[in-house]
C-alpha cells in the first residue's frame, strides 16, 4: 500500500501539484489551511503521490509505470480511503487524473472494481476585466435579497476524526447567499483557499424548480464582489457535460485552462 506523510513531510510533494488550477484543494491541504492527507510511492525522492482533501477529492499523480503502483492504489482505496470517506459522511469519492493515457488505463484496471464512473471535467481561470464587463451590465432580480456569510472550514465529522483539530478549529470561509421570501434558494461558497489568495467557487441552487431564474448568477455575483475587494482569485471547476454550470462560469469571465478525468465512487 502506499506510505502515509506526516504533515511535517508535505512539503516534499509540492512540486508534483505545481501549474495545474484544479490541484488548488491540495495546496490548500499543503498550506495547512484545509484537513487532507497524502500518501507517496516511497519517503524519499517519492515518484507517486497521491493527495487527499478531506471532504473533496482525491488527486493522482507522478510516474504510473512505477512497479505494483496499481495493486498498491487499489489497496489504498479499499482499506483507507472509502471506509474513512465513509466515517467522516462523504457518501462519495472522487479520484482526479490526469490527462495521460497511461494513467487512464491504469485507473481505469483498477477501480472499475470499485464501481467508478469515469467523466471528464474542466478548470477555468478568471478573466477579471470580462467580469467586470458583465457586471457594469448586471441587475439583480428585485425580489431577491443577497448576503455574506461566514462558515466553519470543515464538518464537525471531519473535525472529530483530525488528530490536531484545533489547527482548523476556528478557520472559516465566506459564502454568498442568495435569500427569497426569507427562504435560501441558492448559494456561491469559497473553499481550498491557499496561501496565494485562490481559492475553489463552489455554486449550489437548492431546489430544482428554481434553476434557470437568476438567483446562482446573484450569489456568484455577490462572491466575486467580494473576492475583487479583497485580492482573491477564484477558480471555477465544471463537468464538461454540465453545460449550466459551463455556461454560468463562461457568462462571470470564467475561461477553461485544462480539461482531465475523474473517477467518482460511492463508498
Amino acid at each position: 500500500m502506499l506510505i502515509e506523510l506526516g504533515q511535517s513531510e508535505f512539503e516534499s510533494v509540492r512540486s508534483f501539484f505545481y501549474g495545474h488550477l484544479q490541484h488548488v484543494p491540495v495546496v490548500s491541504v499543503l498550506d495547512g489551511l484545509h484537513p487532507g492527507r497524502v500518501f507517496v510511492d516511497r519517503r524519499d525522492s517519492p515518484r507517486v503521490c497521491l493527495a487527499w482533501a478531506l471532504e473533496l477529492w482525491c488527486f493522482v499523480v507522478g510516474d504510473c509505470h512505477e512497479s505494483r503502483l496499481g495493486e498498491r492504489i487499489k489497496q489504498l482505496v479499499h482499506e483507507v480511503l472509502i471506509p474513512d470517506s465513509d466515517r467522516i459522511g462523504s457518501d462519495w469519492l472522487e479520484i482526479y487524473s490526469v490527462h495521460s493515457t497511461n494513467w487512464i488505463q491504469l485507473l481505469d484496471s483498477i477501480l472499475t472494481d470499485f464501481g467508478a464512473n469515469r467523466h471528464q471535467e474542466s478548470v477555468y481561470r478568471w478573466d477579471s476585466s470580462s467580469y467586470r464587463r458583465f457586471r457594469e451590465q448586471y441587475q439583480e432580480p428585485e425580489v431577491l435579497q443577497t448576503r455574506l456569510v461566514k462558515m466553519p472550514v470543515t464538518s464537525t465529522r471531519v473535525m472529530e476524526s483530525l488528530s490536531n483539530p484545533r489547527q482548523f478549529e476556528f478557520r472559516t470561509r465566506v459564502a454568498a447567499e442568495a435569500v427569497l421570501d426569507e427562504q435560501l434558494v441558492a448559494s456561491c461558497g469559497t473553499y481550498s483557499h491557499t496561501m496565494e489568495c485562490e481559492f475553489m467557487v463552489d455554486v449550489n441552487t437548492l431546489n430544482p424548480s428554481n434553476r434557470g431564474r437568476g438567483y446562482a448568477t446573484a450569489a456568484c455575483v455577490t462572491l466575486l464582489d467580494y473576492a475583487i475587494s479583497n485580492d482573491l482569485t477564484p477558480i471555477w471547476e465544471a463537468r464538461d457535460d454540465n453545460a449550466p454550470s459551463v455556461h454560468l462560469a463562461e457568462k462571470l469571465g470564467f475561461v477553461r485552462t485544462e480539461s482531465y478525468p475523474v473517477y467518482m465512487m460511492r463508498t
